[in-house]
């Protein structure tokens, strides 16, 4: 069988052709007659005369194609780098192959980067791709031997300037720069709050010390004048004088709390250590004073800082709750508990006296006055109360 530029021969194992590319002597020949020997020998007539070959010279596969891989009308050779601005993620190649005999024969594959893809169709392509180098394979394959031809081109897809190494260090020196001026700024405004915090709790500290030295130097010392003349009137009335002994008990009690109150706003720091001292020894003194059995119970072991609001006002309230007890609920006996409780202390002045009905009695000008001590200085005041079943103080103080 033959055609104007090939011969081919058709056997139980399909059909060969023979042609140019793959061993024949011309591009076109004379189809006018051929003629076969008992050798094996064709001879044909062609263009310039009689030719003869032998069909086992020729080879029995054609050689691979040449795949030509153009770039805007430019040929690219093997290891070439193509440069494509960052702004560009579409590579547009020309895929061609040149010299081929049967295209059925020959595959062609692309890989970029590992993957891998068949083209199934070759011309103008689109290839995407990455930041950086990347690298594109073309593989012509033989379907029948698995022959492979592999031509390589490299890509490079420059970096946009914000992914550059030059702007992420210089982004890194902005960044770092405005994190140690924050920090600076920061720093600035606490120390400067610091000193202004402190130069004002001098003159709190000064104020209160001269508060303190002149409630001692003046009121103490008019009130000390008061209590020696009251005991000397006493004295020589050589009898029990009750007004001048009511005014001798207010005086002295007078004189007990301003010495509580300069020991409160005096100028040195407050434990609360310090505080259940106090309350220790008021528990005693008064029950050195009266029949009713007072004590205390203390069953904490942590101390912290008092300011001196806290300081008097947490006092007061102990003060208030043990006095109301003593003398309107006609208690026998008050205890005093100081314990943890939930991330705070608590306070309990506990009486057996009288109570009274929480729904039914208005609460009087001390329980008010302990809520308002409470609130001023930042701890929680309640109160149980039944009629003849006596009265329970609670002072929740929390901890910093």
């Amino acid at each position: 069988m033959s055609a104007t530029n090939s011969i081919y021969q058709i056997t139980e194992a399909g059909i060969r052709s023979y042609n140019y590319q793959n061993g024949f002597p011309l591009r076109e020949y004379n189809q006018g007659g051929y003629m076969i020997d008992n050798e094996g020998n064709i001879s044909f007539s062609g263009v310039g005369g009689v030719f003869r070959f032998n069909p086992d010279s020729v080879q029995t596969m054609p050689e691979l194609p040449k795949l030509a891989i153009t770039r805007q009308g430019v040929l690219c050779l093997k290891n070439n780098v193509l440069n494509i601005p960052y702004d560009q993620g579409f590579l547009n190649l020309n895929l061609e192959l040149l010299q081929l005999s049967d295209n059925n024969l020959f595959q062609v594959f692309t890989v970029i980067d590992g993957d891998t893809t068949f083209m199934s169709e070759l011309g103008n392509q689109q290839f995407e791709i990455d930041y950086g180098m990347s690298e594109l394979q073309f593989i012509v394959a033989n379907t029948e031997n698995n022959e492979t031809s592999i031509l390589t081109i490299q890509v490079d897809r420059a970096y946009p300037f914000w992914m550059n190494w030059w702007f992420l260090v210089f982004m890194g020196v902005v960044v770092i720069s405005l994190l140690l001026g924050m920090y600076s700024a920061i720093k600035f405004f606490q120390t400067r709050r610091l000193l202004q915090m402190q130069k004002a709790e001098n003159k709190v500290n000064q104020e209160r010390l001269r508060i303190s030295k002149e409630l001692h130097d003046n009121i103490g010392a008019r009130l000390t004048h008061i209590i020696s003349s009251l005991d000397m009137e006493m004295y020589r009335a050589k009898s029990n004088s009750k007004p001048i002994e009511t005014i001798n008990a207010f005086a002295r009690e007078t004189m007990s709390q301003l010495r509580e109150t300069i020991w409160a706003v005096g100028d040195k720091t407050i434990f609360f250590s310090e505080f259940v001292l106090r309350v220790e020894q008021y528990v005693e003194q008064s029950n050195e004073l009266t029949r009713v059995n007072l004590s205390t119970q203390i069953q904490v072991d942590i101390d912290f800082e008092l300011n001196p609001i806290q300081t008097i006002n947490y006092f007061r309230i102990v003060q208030e709750a043990i006095n109301n007890a003593l003398k309107y609920a006609h208690a026998k006996s008050i205890q005093v508990f100081i314990k943890h409780n939930n991330g705070s202390v608590l306070i309990q002045i506990i009486d057996d006296g009288d109570g009274f009905d929480q729904q039914s009695t208005r609460m009087g000008t001390g329980v008010k006055g302990m809520q308002v001590r409470a609130t001023e200085a930042q701890a929680v005041f309640r109160f149980e109360s039944e009629q003849g079943k006596g009265t329970i103080i609670h002072l929740s103080i929390p901890l910093k």
